[in-house]
């Protein structure tokens, strides 16, 4: 009887044959290519089915699809920083991306492992990097810089980004008892936010009620904010929160003005202190868009506690040379100072007028002319304002003085060019101090040039940046025969406001545009030497 064959026996002669040796390598080829992910000769990995983006629950279409590089997800740029409302600008000159939203601004550069988050250097797991005519960046970045939760799930390939949201807010933790119930859908965060917007009643020196208008709390710290025509003439003010909403209205004392803007008929209250917690509306510098739902909270005509909803008819419209935003949530007298919201709950603009006899044309303040005041203080109570005849004056710059120093200075620097870029003299100002005169030195440095000093800096070469300082305050103080104070500054221009800059160093261009002037390094020389330090 023949014996069974057995298939899976092996044959040895074969095995340890040449060709079987091709043949070995040849089926490890196979699975090599076949169960491994495809990596194009660009670096980056295309995912086996496609990485799906969800914003606040939203799923994100884009022309070019996300990519995976070193196991992060990479989106194309201008659609992601729309979708989380930040403002955005592509720099051809320096390939980089520019976007602010609220106080955080954020640069990213092509092919860069850095970024800078409101002028500090962060490294980055990947770089930016351009597929298909579109510019790609780090997802999770992104999302963490501008405060949001960022979740990736393996098992869909899906990302959620989702905003940093307001916590529910309780008004019987605030001594607002007894709140009527309210509900909505598409409009629920900006209905949630009436505990922190109030009535505001003025009177005059005998106590005399002389109006009333809204306004709304900006900050714990209890700063509020308004028009400036709703207190002007007023001897003193109170704000009422939760009236005709609760069965117990708060009633807060305004005890002083920190800053007002004529142009923009806005004003910065001050009020006694509010509780710990009390909830605040969050602004929203970015502009919103035509056809965007707005929802306007005042008190009109004294009908506290109303809410009125609508959409932005022009983002930008000028009247006077002044901008507003039209919008058409029903307002009238009284409402001037509440906020006009968007579906996020954010102050977009500030109500202050509407058009007598049109159709529905009403007008607010953009929230992004508020982040200039927010650094004054006038120290003043409403009864001192009232009494001044004209509103304080605005401090004004020293012209340039260059004299003899400037003749040398001018010349070297203006053409002094580094591998980290060249710099710019600007300036040469002197002043009277308790020890003498002083030069004060202003140099700047552009946009193109300014993450190229920071990279140096952090990155181990502190020491000739220090030195090429050294050099010019060296040289200044052998020719001023004095004390001198140089400060570098990064200048650069932006199409809208740049939130994450502190105020003071942001001016308005008669163009339109926003200009920055930011102070990177000083140092000074007062006879021993100059000594240098960078921000």
């Amino acid at each position: 009887m023949e014996k069974p064959r057995f298939p899976h026996r092996f044959h040895w002669p074969l095995l340890c044959s040449r060709r079987f040796h091709w043949y070995l390598l040849f089926l490890g080829l196979i699975v090599v290519f076949w169960g491994s992910p495809l990596v194009m000769d660009t670096g980056w990995v295309q995912a086996s089915s496609p990485v799906k983006v969800f914003v606040n629950g939203q799923r994100l279409e884009f022309d070019v699809p996300p990519v995976i590089r070193a196991g992060r997800v990479l989106v194309p740029f201008r659609r992601l920083f729309e979708a989380v409302g930040a403002e955005v600008e592509w720099q051809a000159e320096t390939r980089s991306v520019r976007a602010v939203r609220g106080s955080t601004r954020i640069e990213l550069r092509i092919g860069v492992n850095a970024a800078l988050v409101n002028g500090q250097l962060v490294t980055l797991d990947v770089a930016p990097e351009i597929v298909n005519g579109r510019t790609l960046v780090p997802l999770r970045f992104v999302g963490e810089s501008l405060g949001a939760t960022v979740l990736w799930d393996p098992q869909t390939y899906s990302v959620a980004v989702n905003l940093e949201g307001s916590a529910t807010l309780s008004p019987s933790n605030f001594g607002l008892e007894g709140a009527n119930s309210v509900s909505s859908q598409r409009f629920s965060q900006a209905v949630s936010r009436w505990v922190a917007v109030a009535t505001i009643y003025t009177f005059d020196q005998a106590g005399n009620a002389l109006g009333q208008g809204s306004g709304f709390v900006i900050s714990p710290s209890g700063i509020l904010v308004t028009n400036l025509h709703v207190i002007e003439g007023a001897a003193s003010a109170e704000a009422v929160f939760g009236e005709s909403l609760t069965t117990n209205p708060k009633k807060v004392k305004v005890v002083g003005l920190k800053a007002l803007d004529r142009t923009h008929d806005l004003a910065l209250l001050k009020l006694e202190p509010l509780p710990e917690g009390y909830p605040v509306i969050e602004l929203r510098f970015s502009s919103p868009e035509m056809g965007e739902e707005v929802a306007a909270m005042g008190a009109p005509r004294g009908f506290s506690g109303t809410l009125s909803t609508g959409v932005v008819s022009h983002p930008s419209r000028v009247v006077d040379g002044v901008e507003y935003i039209q919008h058409t949530a029903p307002v009238s007298p009284g409402s001037s100072g509440g906020p006009l919201l968007d579906l996020a709950g954010r102050a977009v603009g500030i109500i202050v007028a509407f058009i007598e006899g049109a159709q529905n044309i009403n007008l607010a303040v953009p929230a992004k002319y508020i982040e200039p005041l927010l650094v004054y203080d006038m120290g003043l109570t409403l009864a001192d304002y009232a009494a001044r005849e004209e509103a304080p004056s605005s401090f004004t710059g020293l012209a340039p003085s260059p004299g003899s120093v400037g003749e040398i200075l001018f010349p070297i620097v203006r053409t002094w060019s580094t591998r980290f870029g060249s710099i710019d003299l600007s300036s040469l100002l002197s002043f009277l101090s308790d020890d003498g005169e002083v030069l004060l030195i202003g140099m700047t440095i552009d946009s193109a040039n300014y993450l190229n000093w920071i990279l140096a800096w952090t990155g181990g070469e502190e020491g000739s940046l220090r030195l090429w300082m050294e050099l010019i305050g060296d040289l200044a103080a052998s020719i001023w025969k004095g004390k001198v104070v140089g400060r570098l500054f990064y200048k650069d221009v932006y199409s809208f406001y740049p939130s994450g800059f502190p105020p003071q160093d942001i001016s308005l261009l008669p163009d339109g545009r926003w200009q920055v002037l930011h102070s990177v390094a000083t140092f000074w020389n007062y006879g021993s030497g100059t000594q240098v330090e960078w921000r």
